[in-house]
């Protein structure tokens, strides 16, 4: 049987990462939930990260308590079998209105060990220097996080729009320095 699916692409210039590239890419793909879309990382033409949907309560108990305790309650955005540089594991999403809004990612092995972090900030609390780099990739700034891992964090991921409508993600160092540019585009895949 062949199913379509709507997917969030993002394509990679220059990003180093882990291959995903093998038997399991497709299997991954055709067997992923229809309530959120695939995402696909490409650096030239490896596919170096893919997140593919899966029901919470589908996840190993360890990395579903380990996300409860670092994460409790809020509204589940995004639940996802992943891989990337950092390893295999899984990726929830969610948001939480208080103390104000925000969205926090956690990408969780399957024994419930953090690989990452990822926390919006409101755009008005970021560093003026990370948004003037940002705002050299697009002329509005949509959405402002910080990238942690267990060393602590890591740098600053920016989402941006220029006035031809076309969205970036900005990846900047801590210091405010550009590390890298990619373009965010959705697409379909054919699994």
């Amino acid at each position: 049987m062949r199913r379509t699916l709507c997917v969030l692409l993002f394509s990679v210039a220059g990003c180093a990462g882990a291959e995903v590239n093998g038997p399991t890419t497709s299997h991954l793909i055709a067997e992923s939930s229809d309530d959120a879309p695939t995402r696909i990382t490409i650096s030239g033409d490896e596919i170096v990260a893919l997140a593919s949907p899966v029901d919470f309560r589908a996840m190993p108990a360890a990395a579903r308590r380990t996300c409860e305790e670092m994460a409790p309650g809020g509204t589940l955005l995004f639940c996802a079998s992943e891989r990337n540089a950092r390893g295999r594991g899984y990726r929830v999403e969610k948001r939480f209105m208080k103390p104000t809004p925000h969205d926090r990612s956690l990408f969780v092995t399957a024994d419930g060990d953090v690989l990452e972090q990822r926390r919006t900030l409101p755009i008005t609390e970021a560093p003026k220097p990370v948004l003037a780099t940002a705002l050299k990739c697009g002329s509005f700034v949509e959405r402002v996080e910080i990238v942690s891992a267990t060393s602590g964090d890591e740098h600053w991921q920016v989402l941006v729009r220029d006035r031809g409508g076309k969205h970036f993600t900005v990846t900047i160092e801590l210091n405010g320095q550009r590390r890298g540019l990619r373009r965010r585009l959705a697409g379909r895949i054919d699994s």
